[in-house]
């Protein structure tokens, strides 16, 4: 009874008081002449617009509160030249955040910046905290004069402060932009809304671009001005910030470092602190007790409007998917995605408003996908985010497509591929992105786990997938053959193991855990190599792989394309579309061959790392491995590969294959012959081991000089293949960097053996044949000197 009459009172008393505020600043704008009506403007804070001036009333409650900035582009600039590989500049485009406080002191209102890049400092004690004190824990941004000071809040002018401070500009982004000098005189803001937590200001900006030409010589141009129309968002933080959690290395989190002054008073120490999203049960005790609980804020991604609508579905879809990762830690409705609603839904509703997360999509020939986070710098709480996703990523899933599964599924090689196929794709892609924004890194030791023979097996596939994580890069399940009937939803690279464990780390609900007691269940779940994460020391950490073994996956994969290759009615270009389509085609089989090479030459000289050794963390790649990756060089990289790059088909594409096959031999004799010191390292640290540089020179000579020993005529393509180790040998005895002793001598020899081998070859040669063989050893007779 007593406390319903007292808040009635304190309600009252807050009317009162809020009543008497009001006629305080009436009284203000009533004394200043104005032909302007006053537009009022109720939210965080109280806006007042009279014509071009603007004002905010600050509640006293609101001072020293931490602020959140965020910036979207609503309407991107109309650039004559814009770059094709610019991932930002487009509507949707989220930048920020900056953090803000504002503080009362005397008549006037300080906008300060906080620091907040360190915690722990303690002003009772000595030592590094009285050094660490000297330094104020934030920036002086601006001064605002007090214009009217009531008894619960003040008025200050902040017309300049919307119009020209950076913090509300596009000012901290012109570099990612690449914006030139701002025209502020052309700026303009528009509308302003108010919302209990935040403020939203849309405004236009200005820039001039200079658009330069070397005609004539002196490289001027001609300048024009650029207009963006941004949108702005003052959002209040959580008076309490999420409880920090310091990343664990075998999870993999985005994480930011601070430096922590509490170990102890005379050291400072660093601490990575991981960024996750705030997910509380409505029903504690109900989520104690194991019962499935609606989270207090679920996590809700809008698919923006501008989305060609037969994509809306799998976008939806590939938000949802992660709800299942939250179901297994006590949540529903964690996670979801839903179209973003018309005006006439839900007017309150904005793409640039922090309270939503936002799926934009971007006309643009930028074939990728991204997925971004907004956190709270003082805790590492994931506010917002907003994934963009760009039109061109379409082609590009084709083209991945194409070459991992064109000679298992007709519908990959079909001139219009479906939306039913296109569809599930680039709902791979999503789901990806959306894994980014609930702070998850790429895992790339995911698509290690399996075997040729159980991704062929589809009830194996329906439990496990292709591997543990959708945060590893792994397509497509290229291995799969057509008499397997592997269904399409098992061809996909889904959510895993993996992904549910660190869905578990991030986000179950023990706030009474702790931190060594969350390092102890890790330690526990790592027993099942399915929850393992590795960021890429492990030769098995691979992207774009597939499986356990890379030489027999590979080999798999390169037989596919070389079906693709023979596969006449694939090349035909008929028209002006299935010329492009061609052309797409093969540069993507470029591509694709060039990535299976790459992951079996990243074996040579590779380190593994050792589940449950405790002498060491890291073995090398073994002695028999190492045979299987030499023999799969010799079938498929060092036998010239004339079946890709086809003179015929070059010729059609306009593409001159010889130089793309030059390029690729260039580069993958670079890599084979830098191998050299990595070799002869690990072989004087691990003798008996590893393969040694002896026996990789063998098989490596052997391979590309077998026409010589054989005395057999020398193809135009294995010409190209010899030249370009040749080239790089020769290269070895120019580096200006250290190179061993040990692999100088071993590479004198092997220019030693070719000379020998070439000079008796040639003395069979006549005409061209004898004249290029003569060129090739000209160019490293001199290093015997």
């Amino acid at each position: 009874m007593w406390k319903k009459i007292g808040f009635i009172l304190l309600f009252c008393g807050g009317l009162y008081f809020h009543s008497v505020a009001q006629q305080e600043i009436n009284a203000f704008f009533n004394s200043r002449p104005s032909e302007d009506s006053l537009k009022v403007i109720p939210g965080m804070f109280t806006t007042y617009r009279q014509g071009e001036r603007i004002f905010w009333e600050i509640p006293d409650s609101l001072f020293g509160r931490d602020m959140l900035v965020t910036t979207t582009i609503l309407e991107s600039a109309a650039l004559k030249k814009r770059e094709e590989d610019r991932r930002y500049g487009y509507s949707g485009d989220l930048f920020g955040p900056l953090i803000v406080r504002f503080q009362k002191e005397g008549n006037e209102v300080l906008l300060q910046v906080p620091l907040c890049d360190r915690v722990g400092v303690d002003p009772g004690k000595g030592g590094i905290h009285h050094v660490a004190r000297q330094r104020g824990d934030f920036m002086l941004n601006g001064v605002l004069p007090v214009l009217v000071k009531t008894s619960s809040s003040v008025l200050v002018e902040v017309s300049r402060l919307l119009m020209n401070n950076p913090l509300f500009n596009l000012g901290p982004f012109s570099f990612e932009l690449k914006m030139g000098m701002a025209e502020s005189e052309k700026n303009r803001i528009g509308e302003i809304k108010g919302f209990p937590g935040n403020i939203l200001i849309r405004s236009s900006r200005s820039f001039s671009v200079e658009e330069y030409s070397m005609v004539g010589g002196n490289g001027s141009g001609n300048s024009y001005t650029t207009s963006w129309e941004i949108g702005v968002c003052l959002a209040l933080l959580p008076r309490q910030p999420l409880e920090r959690r310091q990343k664990n290395s075998d999870v993999g989190y985005f994480s930011f470092a601070k430096t922590d002054f509490s170990k102890s008073r005379f050291a400072l120490s660093r601490i990575s602190c991981v960024k996750r999203w705030r997910l509380e049960p409505r029903d504690p005790e109900a989520y104690a007790r194991g019962e499935l609980v609606e989270p207090v804020k679920p996590i809700v991604f809008y698919v923006d409007r501008e989305t060609p609508s037969r994509w809306v579905p799998y976008f939806i879809e590939a938000v949802n998917a992660w709800q299942k990762a939250f179901e297994r830690i006590g949540f529903k409705n964690a996670i979801r995605g839903e179209l973003a609603p018309t005006p006439e839904e839900n007017p309150d509703f904005s793409e640039y408003d922090s309270r939503y997360s936002f799926i934009s999509w971007k006309v643009s020939p930028v074939r990728n996908a991204y997925g971004p986070s907004t956190v709270d710098p003082r805790s590492g709480e994931i506010i917002t985010s907003h994934v963009g996703i760009f039109s061109s990523v379409w082609d590009l899933v084709q083209q991945w497509y194409f070459a991992q599964c064109g000679t298992n599924d007709k519908l990959a090689r079909e001139t219009i591929v479906p939306d039913s196929l296109l569809g599930e794709l680039v709902k791979m892609v999503v789901s990806h992105e959306i894994g980014h924004t609930l702070g998850l890194e790429h895992n790339f030791i995911g698509s290690s786990l399996y075997s040729v023979e159980q991704l062929r097996d589809d009830a194996f596939l329906e439990k496990h997938g292709m591997g543990s994580s959708i945060m590893d890069y792994m397509r497509f399940n290229y291995v799969a053959r057509e008499e397997d009937h592997v269904r399409l939803k098992n061809r996909v690279a889904r959510i895993g193991e993996y992904d549910c464990f660190a869905i578990d780390w991030g986000y179950r609900y023990l706030p009474d855990r702790t931190g060594e007691e969350w390092n102890e269940w890790v330690r526990q779940e790592l027993r099942d190599s399915s929850k393992r994460f590795e960021a890429g020391l492990d030769a098995r950490a691979q992207s774009e792989d597939l499986g356990n073994d890379h030489v027999e996956f590979n080999s798999l994969g390169i037989e596919n394309l070389k079906q693709l290759m023979a596969m006449a009615d694939m090349w035909k270009c008929t028209d002006r579309q299935t010329y492009h389509i061609v052309k797409s085609r093969f540069h993507g089989m470029i591509q694709q061959y060039s990535l299976f090479v790459d992951h079996v030459l990243r074996d040579i000289g590779g380190m593994l790392k050792c589940e449950g050794d405790t002498t060491r963390f890291y073995k090398p790649v073994g002695r028999d491995y190492m045979s299987k990756v030499m023999t799969f060089l010799g079938r498929y990289v060092l036998t010239p590969c004339d079946w890709l790059y086809r003179d015929s088909l070059g010729k059609s594409l306009g593409e001159d294959t010889r130089v793309l096959m030059n390029n690729f031999y260039q580069t993958t004799m670079e890599t084979l012959v830098g191998k050299f010191a990595t070799i002869a390292r690990m072989e004087e640290y691990m003798p008996g081991e590893v393969y040694t540089l002896d026996e990789y020179l063998g098989e490596l000579h052997r391979w590309i000089f077998r026409e010589w020993r054989e005395n057999t005529a020398v193809s135009d393509a294995r010409y190209v293949v010899q030249s370009a180790y040749v080239k790089e040998l020769k290269a070895l005895f120019e580096k200006t960097g250290y190179v061993p002793s040990r692999v100088l001598v071993e590479g004198l020899a092997e220019i030693g053996k070719i000379l020998e081998e070439g000079r008796n070859y040639m003395a069979g040669l006549e005409g061209k044949e004898k004249r290029r063989i003569a060129l090739l050893l000209e160019s490293i007779e001199s290093l015997q000197n």
